[in-house]
């Protein structure tokens, strides 16, 4: 199988289960509260440690999911395109950063994809938070509460993640190189 072949089957199994958690979440809850919570942006992040430029993929197809689950469940298509548009927050930031903080030859750190999960949600929060207020004036705190929260689950799972064998790595590198034995 040829790498492209297998980054474009990893990108859509890791956009699947990236939809599939946020619609369940969204049309059932976690712990039996109903709230908001966006657990694809870890694995949005993820994807960009696996294929770097390639995350723009999932993180079009999560936009579109998002903007459709809150559209149906808010009923209210313009806050839905805004908050798809807040999404695509995390690309600028990493198309800003040229894919730079990217270029670890081997596993990333909890720290490493802790803080590429914090610029990328952050940028998100802000820009959400900022298209929401060009409407109508949104309550600050409101908007960070319900991101702190995901914010706090999105850590978690990025904590769960690196621990896996060979998921928060490089892909592309690491396929090209498994063989010759130079992976770290």
């Amino acid at each position: 199988m040829t790498i492209r072949k297998f980054r474009m089957i990893d990108i859509a199994i890791f956009s699947v289960m990236a939809a599939i958690t946020d619609i369940a979440v969204a049309l059932f809850g976690l712990l039996d509260v109903r709230f908001y919570l966006a657990i694809s942006a870890a694995i949005i992040v993820l994807v960009y440690i696996r294929w770097r430029k390639y995350g723009f993929l999932i993180n079009g197809f999560m936009m579109i999911v998002h903007v459709i689950l809150f559209g149906i469940i808010n009923g209210d298509w313009v806050v839905a395109g805004l908050h798809g548009i807040s999404l695509i927050g995390m690309s600028v930031v990493f198309l800003l950063l040229q894919f730079k903080a990217f270029e670890v030859k081997g596993k990333f750190t909890f720290w490493q994809m802790a803080s590429l999960f914090l610029v990328g949600y952050l940028v998100t929060f802000l820009m959400e938070w900022g298209l929401y207020n060009l409407l109508e004036s949104t309550n600050f705190t409101n908007v960070l509460l319900n991101h702190i929260i995901t914010f706090v689950v999105g850590l978690g799972l990025c904590a769960i993640i690196v621990h896996q064998e060979n998921i928060a790595i490089d892909m592309d590198y690491y396929l090209r190189h498994k063989d010759k034995g130079k992976t770290t």
